[in-house]
């Protein structure tokens, strides 16, 4: 039976055109995470929609940005939705990972 009350967070990073140059976006996001997740008492959290789409960042569900994502939602005992700039058979999409607190994929769209 799920539990009566869920606690929602959500985190939205706003970055200057500099900071885009300057600051890998994903780094500075996971150290928000661990700097406000702690003390938060959130059971779901949802991460800003768009993740920055430069080549470089694309990649397939289960690369190393979803092994990041697990394991801060495995950390932090949370839900975790999250983006990801997938790359599936050439093709390039804005994918929302939901991630359990077990650290698994539970769904994508």
């Amino acid at each position: 039976m799920p539990p009566e009350n869920i606690t929602l967070g959500a985190l939205c990073m706003v970055e200057t055109a500099e900071d885009k140059k300057s600051l890998n976006y994903f780094d500075k996001l996971f150290t928000l995470c661990d700097s406000l997740l702690p003390d938060s008492g959130c059971d779901l959290v949802l991460l800003t929609e768009h993740g920055p789409c430069q080549e470089k960042n694309y990649q397939a569900k289960d690369g190393g940005l979803f092994q990041c994502y697990a394991a801060l939602a495995k950390k932090h005992q949370i839900y975790l939705v999250a983006p990801l700039p997938e790359k599936c058979d050439e093709k390039k999409y804005n994918t929302q990972l939901v991630i359990s607190p077990a650290g698994a994929l539970i769904h994508s769209y």
